[in-house]
């Protein structure tokens, strides 16, 4: 079995590729997103986060924005990240993530990230 660590960098591997399936692949079924004031339940409706993250001139746009993980913890099945992003509609510099992984899955994620304008 995958470790939580070798999870959440493998995901990170296909956030940046922009495969939204590839991204699919590290989540669980039931997997439940707190994200601003939502809460997104299920690999369907996360999905669409990520579609529309991958579309050009988005956050998440391949081969048109940098995303830089700035520290990885993990222990047992948690884990939390620190990141900052900069893309052509903005910057992010800083942002946290939480991760809750079981069986290889991401079951659960959360985060935060002030969003400022484009340099």
């Amino acid at each position: 079995m995958e470790s939580t660590r070798q999870v959440i960098e493998r995901h990170l591997v296909a956030l940046k590729s922009g495969d939204v399936d590839l991204c699919m692949a590290d989540y669980g079924d039931e997997i439940v997103l707190l994200r601003d004031d939502v809460v997104i339940k299920g690999i369907a409706q996360l999905r669409v986060i990520f579609e529309e993250g991958f579309r050009p001139g988005e956050m998440f746009e391949p081969g048109a924005s940098e995303w830089v993980l700035d520290s990885l913890i993990c222990d047992g099945e948690y884990a939390w990240m620190t990141w900052h992003h900069s893309w052509g509609g903005g910057t992010i510099p800083f942002g946290a993530d939480a991760f809750q992984v079981r069986d290889g899955k991401i079951i659960m994620q959360t985060g935060a990230w002030y969003t400022g304008p484009a340099n």
